[in-house]
């Protein structure tokens, strides 16, 4: 299916069903420019034979109840859908007759159609928002891999372009083929949406081999604009290298790292949404990375002595600021809950760790910057406003920066990217990234 295609409409007749229940009707698809599939139910009597429609949408309750549609053209072309629900029914009463068109709304649907024969299989995702100068491509062993976008689509919430897998040569096993193809081109989406700094929303997958197509339809929201995106769409050919290559063979497992790059992605309309968001991603590659035993500053027997000296001092002090004993056991009650934080590392301390067994260069980046965003974040957390101290040297935007230049850096070391990159740190520039050495077995020394 060709982008030119996608604003053809097509017509079915088929069956649209619910439990035990079902009608036949005619019905039309029609996959819009921004990939969204819009289907129109043509209207039909409600009586007998129809009003399981009607009870199970009235009686939904906070959920939709999900109906089944199925159809099939005059060309061959079959339609499914196993997840249909209705937000309207459309009741309009007809020469004393009450008919209803719903309203149909999906969340995946299937279609398979015959086509001109290929001569080896091609696995497509369609996908909105890629903005770029020139064609990417990459021979790898499933086959030529290659990006393709527009000059003006950031932000545009339309199929703007594609990731397409094509065979070299007819695999032995076309399934293993597929599933594999499948995965590149979600770890190419994710990188290069890290790359774009916008979520690179596929609302159309395309398999073609031979004579026959299947596409995958999902609905999905808005195509988002990039705001602070690590790389120029002029300049996407070193990122895309690096992900391809990253596929194949990465230098070491990282945990999260979709995730990592989905949450770096979501923009709020406040800096403080954006520090949390940003800071959520850094903790979160850590943690993520790291053993329970790298977090522990503590081992479990020096932790509980410490607990229990720790304990018998509260109880006897909290008597000198409190005679009622109520309040003494609430007081002692909160004092120990908090003391599990005593055995665990530090943000600083964790980040250090894992930047020295990746190999993540930081010796740019002031610790007392990075401390002053973790505050100014647990001030938002905590407090529900950023108040900065006299001493504090940057404002909100640039802790915001601050912990997102961090994150570039892990996932840029993640990825064994080597080139130039964008930073946003001290000004807008075009940074050459650079690593160490990555010390995968360096460990902090615990007591016992």
């Amino acid at each position: 299916m060709e982008v030119k295609l996608l604003k053809e409409s097509t017509s079915f007749f088929g069956t649209l069903s619910k439990d035990n229940h079902k009608i036949e009707l005619d019905f039309s698809v029609c996959v819009e420019i921004s990939g969204e599939a819009s289907i129109s139910i043509d209207r039909f009597p409600l009586n007998e034979s129809t009003k399981f429609v009607l009870e199970n949408f009235e009686n939904g309750g906070t959920h939709f109840k999900e109906f089944s549609l199925d159809g099939i053209s005059t060309d061959g072309t079959t339609f499914k859908c196993d997840d249909l629900i209705f937000t309207s029914l459309g009741n309009l009463l007809l020469d004393g007759t009450n008919t209803i068109c719903p309203s149909a709304h999906y969340s995946f649907a299937r279609m398979k159609l015959v086509s001109e024969c290929m001569t080896s299989p091609v696995l497509s995702w369609r996908i909105k928002g890629f903005q770029c100068l020139r064609s990417l491509v990459a021979d790898t062993d499933l086959g030529r891999v290659e990006m393709l976008g527009l000059k003006d689509a950031d932000g545009k919430n339309e199929v703007s372009g594609y990731i397409k897998v094509v065979a070299s040569h007819i695999p032995e096993d076309l399934d293993v083929w597929r599933a594999s193809s499948t995965k590149l081109c979600d770890h190419i989406r994710h990188v290069m949406s890290f790359a774009a700094n916008a979520d690179l929303e596929y609302p159309v997958i395309e398999f073609s081999n031979k004579e026959r197509v299947e596409i995958e339809l999902y609905s999905r929201g808005e195509q988002k604009k990039s705001v602070w995106p690590p790389f120029n769409w002029l300049s996407l050919q070193g990122i895309f290298q690096c992900a391809v290559r990253n596929y194949f063979q990465p230098v070491f497992e990282v945990k999260n790292l979709f995730f990592a790059i989905q949450w770096f992605n979501m923009h709020g309309s406040y800096r403080e949404a954006n520090l949390i968001s940003s800071m959520t991603v850094l903790e979160n590659l850590i943690d993520s990375n790291l053993s329970d035993q790298d977090s522990f500053l503590l081992g479990a027997r020096t932790y509980e002595m410490l607990r229990r000296k720790l304990s018998k001092v509260v109880k006897e002090e909290v008597k000198t600021w409190t005679e009622n004993e109520e309040e003494q056991r609430k007081v002692i009650a909160e004092l120990n809950n908090r003391f599990s934080d005593l055995k665990r590392r530090s943000l600083l301390e964790k980040l250090n760790l894992l930047a020295k067994r990746w190999g993540v260069r930081l010796e740019d980046i002031e610790v007392k910057r990075i401390n002053e965003a973790k505050a100014a974040r647990d001030q938002v957390v905590h407090q529900g406003h950023y108040e900065p101290s006299p001493e504090v040297t940057g404002d909100l935007h640039d802790h915001v920066l601050v912990v997102r230049e961090l994150v570039v850096r892990f996932i840029l070391t993640a990825l064994n990217f080597e080139g130039t990159y964008c930073s946003f740190v001290n000004g807008q520039n075009a940074r050459e990234f650079s690593k160490n050495d990555p010390m995968l077995d360096f460990r902090l020394t615990i007591t016992p």
